[in-house]
Parts: C-alpha cells; structure tokens; sequence
C-alpha cells in the first residue's frame, strides 16, 4: 500500500509515519541518491574546462620624425607578437593562479 490514509480527518501525518515510509522505501532512496551521485560525477569527469580572459592595451600615438608635428599611428605588429608570445600567455596563467 502506497499510503495509509488517516482514520479520522483531521488526523495529519507525524514524524513516525514519514519513518516508517523511509524504512519501508530505502531501497527506492538508495537508487535514487546513487544516480544523483553517479550523473554529478560523470559531469564533472566527461566536462571541459573552458576559460575566457579579455585584455585590452592602450598604446599612444607618439611624434615620430616629424617637423609639423602630426601625430603617426603605432605599428602594433610587433606588440601584437610580444602579447601573444608562449611566455607572455604563460605569466598571465601563472598570474591568475592557472597551471
């Protein structure tokens, strides 16, 4: 029998009766606490870290070998390099605590 109904209306179920529901359905309880541990684990084993960083540089345009005084924008390849560089990429890991 799935539930017992009260005897009187205005009997409400007590703390023994939900015991004894437990005590009788463990098996059921069992399983289900199982998969839920068994899913979380096989999410957590099967997922792939993926990680995001955004950086954004500020580069000045300088006065480059002019007389009237324009102002000559930067040639970035070469910071472009620098910022993309193995090691540059590795300190920025290591800065943020990522192996």
């Amino acid at each position: 029998m799935l539930y017992e109904i009260p005897q009187t209306q205005n009997e409400v179920p007590g703390l023994e009766d939900y015991l004894r529901a437990i005590r009788q359905r463990w098996p059921i309880i069992l399983a289900g606490a199982l998969l839920g541990v068994l899913a979380a684990v096989l999410l957590t084993a099967t997922r792939v870290d993926t990680f995001e960083a955004e950086a954004e540089v500020v580069i000045n345009p300088t006065i480059v070998n002019s007389t009237n005084g324009n102002l000559v924008d930067p040639v970035l390849e070469r910071e472009r390099e620098v910022a993309s560089s193995v090691s540059v990429v590795r300190d920025a890991l290591a800065a943020g605590g990522i192996n």
